[in-house]
């Protein structure tokens, strides 16, 4: 981790909202990393040190690869995964978030909820994430929150 940065975040479901303010920093992809699926499945590995943290998603937490680790074996031959335990194998190691406000309102556009809230915050980064989709998007641990607004798109 680097240096402390300043960070936008988009909230934009009341699960999110109350995560923020509970202080609960973790963002989920809501699926099982694929690099771990192929681990377990297709090379049949067991041992945590065998499961990387960093992955091309995002750097996950040791929780995460516990659970998955706990898991696996309940979902061999079923591959629909609940949405509780798809949370728990997907949390990340901070939340996901952007350096700047354009790259933000790209990723907001077709957003479902009507009352997203945009996050102003310093904090320490972590790592790229997919959503990025070549722009500003990272992976980061808030360590202090400068403004909670309501999201008005451009």
């Amino acid at each position: 981790m680097t240096g402390s940065s300043i960070y936008y975040r988009l909230l934009h479901s009341p699960e999110h909202i109350q995560d923020w303010k509970g202080a609960h920093f973790h963002s989920y992809h809501n699926a099982v990393p694929g690099e771990w699926r192929i681990a377990y499945s297709d090379h049949g590995l067991r041992a945590p040190e065998a499961f990387s943290l960093d992955l091309f998603t995002g750097r996950y937490t040791v929780s995460a690869r516990d659970a998955f680790l706990e898991l696996a074996p309940k979902y061999e031959h079923v591959p629909i995964w609940t949405r509780a335990d798809l949370k728990r194998v997907s949390q990340l190691d901070g939340v996901c978030a952007f350096s700047d406000l354009a790259s933000l309102h790209h990723y907001a556009q077709g957003t479902p909820y009507g009352g997203m809230l945009i996050v102003e915050f310093e904090g320490l980064y972590v790592s790229k994430i997919p959503e990025s989709d070549g722009g500003s998007g990272v992976l980061a641990k808030p360590t202090r929150t400068i403004s909670v607004k309501p999201y008005k798109a451009l």
